[in-house]
């Protein structure tokens, strides 16, 4: 639906879902939200900017820095926080790296699920994280 509005706005396709990095997409996007008003994913764009980053800005052409900026920091955040989580618990230094879990056991697994549960809703109530699977 997102994609189907920004080539509306006359968007080129590599922004949309080319190979136009992250942040060029993210800009595209902000140049398409002000056209969406009374749509309710205008709606659903602040509210999910509210509700997991804290975000209070209006997504448009003028704010798309600030707001590329305080999620990233935001999710920055949780990361490192769980990274130091798990290493306070298992010395894995670094949570991910693939297979960083294939040596623990399940209830380790479990333990870190719930401390990196508490760490998410400490920081924004919502921001899944990392899930880690179970050794296989």
């Amino acid at each position: 639906y997102k994609w189907r509005l920004m080539r509306a706005n006359g968007i080129d396709e590599e922004r949309i879902t080319g190979s136009a990095t992250a942040r060029d997409k993210f800009q595209a996007w902000a140049e398409t939200v002000p056209y969406t008003l009374r749509n309710p994913i205008h709606h659903w764009t602040h509210l999910d900017l509210q509700r997991y980053f804290g975000i209070d800005l209006l997504l448009s052409p003028k704010t798309p820095d600030e707001i590329w900026e305080r999620a990233n920091a935001k999710l920055a955040a949780a990361v490192a926080a769980y990274a130091e989580a798990v290493e306070r618990k298992t010395g894995v230094a670094s949570p991910i790296v693939a297979g960083a879990y294939s040596g623990l056991d399940q209830s380790t697994l479990d333990s870190l699920s719930a401390e990196r549960d508490a760490i998410s809703r400490a920081i924004t109530g919502q921001i899944p994280v990392i899930t880690p699977r179970a050794a296989s």
